[in-house]
């Protein structure tokens, strides 16, 4: 089963157009993909509200503590049984118990980052967290970073690839500032949905090589985690 957490601290930084990219091109492979809503916003859940029957089809949870009450966390997280490809939407300002609980449930993290200052300190502090607080590679679950809307050659992208590589976290893909996003977003529909216009191509070569390591995180890994959780 493949688990992947698409996770920062900060928001506005795309976690929620990952999340829905990755569960639409999860179930354009043929997964049984469920996307789980944990931000009290639920903007997940509203694209999942404007997707057509006629789309792939995607499972929702809504998942976020204020939403139910006194229902047991394994009901509101209830997923179908059999192998799905589960994809976390987070909140923004994770507490320690919920950062462990993240590292706890993923095979793979996916960390977006966007090409500014403020971004880019705040995400190089949130991985700190993972690695030391969260002890995420004790347990086997694999990091990587996918650089959000970014504009190749400008002195902003150079500087983000120049961090990125500072951090000894790959870099999985580089996603451009592409208006097709805000229009897949709009219809409940992936990037890769869309009519092949403009930058899609390139963007596709991006989301394939992002969905492959999420698909090859989730072996390995999952049998180092529990080893991990055996010896503690």
């Amino acid at each position: 089963m493949h688990k992947v957490s698409v996770v920062n601290a900060k928001g506005g930084c795309g976690k929620t157009t990952l999340s829905t990219n990755i569960a639409a091109c999860a179930a354009l492979r043929e997964y049984n993909a469920v996307l789980v809503d944990h931000d009290p916003f639920e903007s997940a859940t509203r694209w999942l509200q404007n997707r057509s029957l006629d789309l792939p089809r995607i499972n929702g949870v809504v998942a976020h503590s204020r939403r139910v009450q006194r229902v047991t966390q394994a009901y509101q997280m209830g997923v179908p049984k059999e192998e799905a490809f589960q994809v976390f939407d987070t909140a923004a300002g994770l507490d320690r118990d919920a950062l462990h609980s993240i590292i706890m449930r993923s095979n793979c993290i996916v960390i977006p980052v966007l090409p500014s200052p403020i971004d880019m300190g705040v995400t190089a502090k949130f991985i700190g967290e993972l690695l030391v607080t969260g002890k995420a590679r004790h347990y086997g679950v694999q990091l990587g970073v996918v650089a959000n809307r970014v504009r190749s050659q400008t002195k902003m992208y150079l500087s983000l690839q120049k961090f990125l590589k500072t951090l000894n976290i790959p870099i999985i893909a580089e996603l451009n500032d592409f208006q097709g996003y805000n229009q897949a977003a709009e219809q409940g529909v992936g990037i890769l949905e869309l009519p092949k216009t403009g930058n899609w191509r390139r963007e596709h070569q991006e989301w394939d090589k992002l969905m492959d390591w999420i698909v090859k995180s989730s072996v390995q890994p999952r049998r180092a985690q529990n080893k991990a959780l055996h010896a503690v």
